[in-house]
């Protein structure tokens, strides 16, 4: 249909991860209590205690899975089917994480190479290498960082996917020997996860725009005192931007475009990571109780609401979400901010 933005978009079928992909960078014992049906444990689910739901009440297990956050809003289910289900969840949207950011790379040998991918499944940015949290059991945003940082290594994809034969993939990023990844995160949550993960190093910027107050999640992280680790590289690479309650458009949208643009001037990156969330949008009551809240753009978007990679608002109104998602889409897409914020007609709704 006439300004539909199927013309610039296409759609690639997403590939699952295997362990070895969720281990180049989750730790093998934490990665053994979400495997099912586990591989090497000889059908005890953890650490040779047998997991099921009489388990739940002994103390060393309980522990076990506090230790690696598998408890509250991370919860291991003790239902054979329920595990199947987890464990085929975390291989998909890490391997799906993982495509996205190997066609910004090259693609492969029946793929094109794409200057924008969207994962509208993606952003689990909370999950470290092994513990998970905030609803996030393995942290996709990491891997695909990794995967762009890795693009000129041989075989990079070898054995990352199931069911796809080696030595299937190409890689490229121009002439640039070091490669310099941007990593953007728009949740109203702090990505305590991605920062931990490359709070060392200078070869990943991290910039969040986050709310962080007392008692609010994660409560560990994401002050503006977090500069990147001290006596490393990484030091004066983290950019935590904590945002005052309840503030408007204009406010906000001056200050994303004069960061970014400063950002991206001086760091010169060779990608760009977005993950914009929806939970920081206006009537969103985990944020804003009564519904009084900031009137984001619609919010630009989420690697956890879209990869870019994505995240899902809690509260939020379905037309709210969609409105999200829309703009996020027209974006990527390369519309004008008139065009993104004109209500669309009928007509050119495809």
């Amino acid at each position: 249909a006439k300004g539909s933005l199927s013309s610039f978009f296409g759609i690639s079928h997403p590939k699952r991860g295997t362990r070895k992909l969720l281990q180049s960078f989750h730790a093998a014992n934490y990665l053994d209590l979400l495997e099912y049906p586990p591989s090497e444990q000889n059908g005890f689910g953890i650490d040779g205690f047998r997991y099921d739901h009489d388990a739940i009440t002994n103390p060393e297990i309980q522990a076990l899975l506090a230790k690696h956050g598998l408890e509250d809003d991370c919860p291991l289910p003790t239902d054979s089917n329920a595990r199947k289900i987890l464990w085929k969840y975390c291989l998909s949207v890490a391997g799906t994480s993982w495509h996205a950011a190997s066609l910004l790379m090259g693609g492969s040998a029946d793929e094109d190479e794409r200057d924008v991918v969207i994962h509208w499944g993606g952003g689990r940015h909370h999950s470290h290498s092994d513990k998970a949290g905030g609803f996030c059991y393995v942290n996709d945003v990491v891997l695909a960082i990794h995967r762009l940082l890795h693009s000129r290594a041989d075989g990079v994809d070898d054995g990352m996917f199931a069911g796809i034969p080696d030595n299937q993939t190409s890689s490229s990023l121009g002439d640039k020997s070091t490669p310099r990844i941007l990593y953007i995160d728009l949740d109203i949550h702090h990505p305590d996860g991605v920062q931990s993960a490359f709070y060392s190093t200078d070869q990943v910027f991290t910039a969040s725009f986050h709310r962080f107050a007392p008692g609010f999640f994660p409560a560990l992280s994401g002050s503006i005192r977090e500069k990147g680790g001290s006596g490393t590289t990484g030091l004066g690479y983290n950019l935590n931007v904590p945002l005052p309650a309840g503030i408007g458009d204009v406010a906000f949208i001056r200050m994303f475009r004069r960061l970014l643009f400063g950002l991206v001037k001086s760091y010169d990156p060779h990608a760009v990571v977005l993950c914009l969330g929806a939970d920081g949008l206006k009537g969103d009551e985990l944020i804003f109780g009564s519904g009084r809240g900031c009137d984001n753009l619609g919010g630009f978007v989420d690697f956890e609401c879209t990869s870019t990679l994505s995240g899902e608002g809690w509260n939020l109104s379905p037309e709210g979400l969609a409105e999200c998602v829309r703009i996020a889409a027209a974006l990527c897409a390369g519309v004008n901010d008139v065009a993104i914020l004109s209500v669309p007609s009928k007509e050119v709704i495809d």
